[in-house]
């Protein structure tokens, strides 16, 4: 039986017959784009998933608008801070409906719980208001010390977070509500936070220029420099962090250590910002060129994309080892699989599938 090195060599001569690069659109990373609002203008900005703005829309009811928050069934609701509202709007930017509360006074901050309930800060009374899924009050919820709440995370457990602008710290209430304390953060004016796909709590600051990290004990780890009054932060399904800018008016994009990658300007005093869910691409691992069977054709179009610009339909099912890169390791696996009784490709292999794991791969038709 031929060695794996000797049927690579037969594969790369295969493979050697020159091919036109074909450019391809990034992936998706699971989200249809996101949406900035622009406190200033009383517009929402939107953008693809790579932070390439589309375009921009308003309405007469915006005024002041805060958080981004999406429904399960993709409805978007934009917090107006001046008109203490919230006005629901299709993917589209049609507005759906509105609907307010008495008690409802300058609303900032909100997220969707587990059980698909809104939760929004009102910033005038130091408390949350919880929204069931039909948009009537279900309860409101309080801490002791909590002044200007800005922003609420739910944690996988249930619990949620809520910062404080003026208290400059982090509150934490339980699943039912209750609050267990708070954790001071070191920061000032307290605006954003979401938990990144590392289990972070990344915490924006927007007069002393920062994010801080921490854990979910409100353990600090880390501490980044961010200028421009950094606001509201989101995380894209691949990790990175984009985060909106009060003051220079900019969506940043951050590494998962806070450098940033790349920037976009525009609109005038940028607050919310939030990704739109939209389906993962499916694929069987190792069908790159996805024609329905995994095979040494595959293998072969691996190494024509590898060494001689070929083509590929479909980067994550030639990441045969799931590892996030596209290397000389994939090929040489699945020819191992085909031939010597090798390890199968990582999930999902067998049946069509999305990737259990996040990472920059993409497939041509996602």
């Amino acid at each position: 039986m031929r060695s794996v090195r000797a049927i690579v060599a037969i594969a790369l001569l295969a493979a050697a017959t020159p091919a036109v690069a074909q450019t391809c659109p990034p992936a998706e990373f699971g989200t249809a784009g996101f949406w900035v609002s622009s406190y200033g203008t009383d517009e929402v900005f939107r953008f693809d998933a790579h932070g390439t703005f589309l375009d921009s829309f308003s309405h007469t009811n915006l005024d002041g608008p805060r958080s981004l928050t999406v429904n399960a069934t993709g409805e978007i609701y934009a917090a107006s801070q001046l008109s203490d509202e919230i006005h629901v709007f299709d993917a589209a930017g049609t507005l759906l409906r509105s609907f307010s509360s008495p008690g409802l006074n300058g609303p900032t901050g909100a997220a969707m719980s587990p059980t698909g309930d809104y939760y929004v800060c009102s910033f005038d009374t130091d408390e949350v208001i919880r929204f069931s899924a039909s948009e009537t009050v279900v309860d409101t919820y309080t801490s002791t010390g909590l002044n200007g709440p800005n922003c609420i995370v739910f944690l996988p457990s249930g619990e949620f977070l809520v910062t404080g602008q003026f208290s400059n710290d982090v509150h934490r209430f339980d699943a039912d509500g209750n609050s267990l304390g708070n954790f001071p953060t070191g920061q000032s004016s307290v605006m954003g936070a979401a938990l990144d796909l590392e289990g972070r709590v990344l915490i924006a600051a927007g007069a002393s220029n920062d994010i801080g990290v921490f854990d979910c004990s409100g353990v600090e780890l880390d501490m980044w420099s961010v200028p421009g009054g950094p606001q509201s932060i989101a995380i894209r399904e691949d990790g990175a962090i984009f985060v909106t800018t009060f003051f220079s008016d900019e969506v940043l994009q951050l590494s998962s250590d806070g450098v940033v990658d790349s920037s976009w300007n525009g609109g005038n005093q940028l607050r919310g910002i939030e990704f739109l869910p939209a389906p993962l691409p499916m694929f069987e691992r190792g069908d790159m060129n996805r024609d329905g069977t995994v095979d040494v054709s595959d293998a072969i179009g691996a190494l024509s994309y590898l060494f001689t610009a070929g083509e590929a339909a479909c980067h994550d099912a030639m990441d045969i080892n799931d590892d996030g890169g596209l290397d000389i390791a994939d090929p040489i696996g699945l020819l191992g699989y085909l031939f010597q009784a090798g390890a199968p490709p990582a999930a999902p292999f067998g049946s069509v599938g999305s990737d259990p794991t996040p990472d920059t791969l993409w497939c041509l038709d996602d």
